[in-house]
């Protein structure tokens, strides 16, 4: 265990396996840190300036390749200096077990280029995914393959192969969970990855051939970015204590209220039409539940509770007596159930991905939702709840939402344009640029989110006046991960977040067990 100042993680070993080159985060900024594992003080290589990510040991022990926000890709020699820039645009890079090749990812694409970034070129047959969850590429020893995480439904999903050279690619879990940072076995016979079960995060390895995983950890995790030794007897990785906590801010007092925590996601928190109770989903029952809570925090509702069922995304119903919420698992669908709980039914044979952010009119007539393949959004439509009857609006919106005189809705653009589009069809209007617009009750003004950081995700709330286009900054949201980036505002100017807080990670050292 480390125990020395600061949080650390992301470690990746020296090729002799004497020292490790991690992530240090002293004063808020991440800095790549070198430690002798038999003696002496660790010591930072990069400068103090530029935060950094995810450092990987070059095998041939001639560089140490990092990511850079907003800059790419960069590499630093182990004994220090100036970085260089190498790929402008990438993330997650990982070397091969010679250390001629890089695999890395970009947009969300794999692609694999040599060790000093050139010749970059894309995987090709690397399967569609959910956009806003990391696949991890990891070349195996001889840089005849890639390991790589494909979330599914949302951030959960499996482990996955392909041919370096690209080609068809091979699944290798089936236990649609959250899951990050497979890593080879030198021999190249297993993948030793990080997932989420049971509510836990711990590490696991699975046989390359196919088989039952097996856990390598265990107790209450987060174990998390795994890394082994060129010889393959040592694993280091990262623990630390995560957990998620519901939050109301009163935007005229600027009071804030911890409402709920949990030690797993509380994810995407809604408000009834009157204000009064917060809808949420949360991991439940060996998946994921609907959940409501009084605005005061009392009073927790589980509202559905099938086992291993994964329900998620609700939105309230225009007179708060139901709760409409998207069914992941066993089977897709776009469902609705009573709000003091009752027997569900189903309202579409809709998954997430293709039908996605489905709402009622304020008058309970309609619904509005995205169409979408291969994630990427193509139209927004307007639906009739008694005929069935579409139209489209005049641009595709993401995770659109209703005025409250039912005419128009607005949402982002996939540039992060906000515009607003009536039901009618007619032209739209692009008012401004953020996240997750929804209106005041007033329909005179609109809140958003701005991205404050680059990764570690700080969002500001701001608000925009329809009629003048005057912006006013309100408050500090988050920090949120980008695809977890969301807030809801009620007519008593109340605004509901979830977040993530995590405690001082730690480095782990193990033998491994032959």
């Amino acid at each position: 265990m480390s125990t020395f100042d600061g949080a650390h993680g992301s470690a990746s070993f020296s090729p002799d396996g004497s020292q490790i080159a991690f992530l240090n985060t002293v004063n808020g900024l991440p800095q790549i840190w070198i430690k002798n594992l038999a003696q002496g003080d660790p010591i930072p290589i990069t400068p103090g300036g530029v935060p950094a990510e995810h450092p990987r040991w070059s095998p041939k022990n001639d560089q140490i390749v990092f990511v850079s926000p907003g800059q790419g890709i960069c590499s630093v020699a182990p004994s220090g200096g100036r970085p260089r820039r190498m790929i402008g645009d990438g993330r997650n890079p990982n070397f091969s077990g010679d250390g001629e090749q890089l695999v890395f990812e970009r947009g969300n694409e794999i692609w694999v280029a040599k060790s000093d970034g050139n010749d970059a070129h894309r995987v090709e047959g690397v399967p569609e995914k959910f956009a806003g969850t990391d696949s991890f590429p990891a070349l195996s020893a001889d840089g005849q393959w890639i390991a790589f995480f494909r979330p599914e439904n949302g951030p959960a999903g499996d482990l996955w192969v392909i041919p370096a050279a690209g080609g068809e690619a091979r699944q290798l879990t089936f236990a649609k969970a959250p899951g990050s940072s497979p890593v080879w076995t030198p021999d190249g016979s297993w993948i030793v990855y990080s997932s989420t079960r049971a509510e836990v995060t711990t590490l696991w390895r699975v046989p390359v051939n196919g088989g039952t995983p097996e856990a390598l950890t265990t107790g209450a995790g987060e174990d998390t970015d795994p890394s082994l030794s060129v010889d393959g007897r040592r694993l280091i990785f990262s623990n630390s204590r995560k957990g998620w906590v519901l939050l109301r801010l009163d935007l005229d007092t600027h009071q804030q209220k911890e409402l709920v925590e949990r030690r797993e996601g509380i994810l995407f928190p809604t408000f009834s039409p009157a204000g009064d109770r917060i809808a949420f989903f949360h991991s439940a029952r060996g998946g994921a539940q609907i959940f409501t809570v009084a605005v005061d925090g009392t009073n927790v509702r589980e509202i559905t509770g099938g086992k291993d069922e994964m329900n998620t995304m609700p939105r309230w119903s225009a007179d708060g007596a139901f709760l409409y919420f998207y069914r992941m698992r066993p089977t897709p669908s776009f469902r609705k159930i009573p709000a003091n709980r009752g027997a569900d039914i189903e309202v579409a044979p809709w998954s997430w991905d293709d039908h996605n952010g489905a709402q009622e009119d304020p008058t309970g007539q309609r619904l509005v939702y995205t169409l979408c393949e291969r994630h990427n959004c193509l139209a927004t439509v307007v639906r009739e709840l008694s005929t069935g009857k579409e139209s489209r609006l005049a641009l595709p919106l993401n995770d659109p939402r209703w005025s409250p005189d039912g005419s128009s809705v607005v949402g982002p653009l996939e540039n992060r344009q906000i515009a607003i589009c009536p039901v009618s069809g007619q032209a739209c209007t692009t008012v401004t640029t953020g996240e997750s617009p929804v209106w005041d009750p007033s329909g005179a003004k609109i809140y958003f989110m701005r991205v404050r950081a680059s990764r570690e995700q700080v969002f500001d709330l701001w608000s925009m006046d329809l009629k003048t286009h005057a912006e006013e900054q309100l408050a500090s949201l988050g920090p949120f991960l980008l695809i977890q980036a969301f807030f809801d505002i009620s007519r008593s100017r109340q605004v509901i977040t979830a977040v993530r807080r995590q405690s001082r990670s730690e480095l782990w050292l193990a033998d491994v067990k032959r």
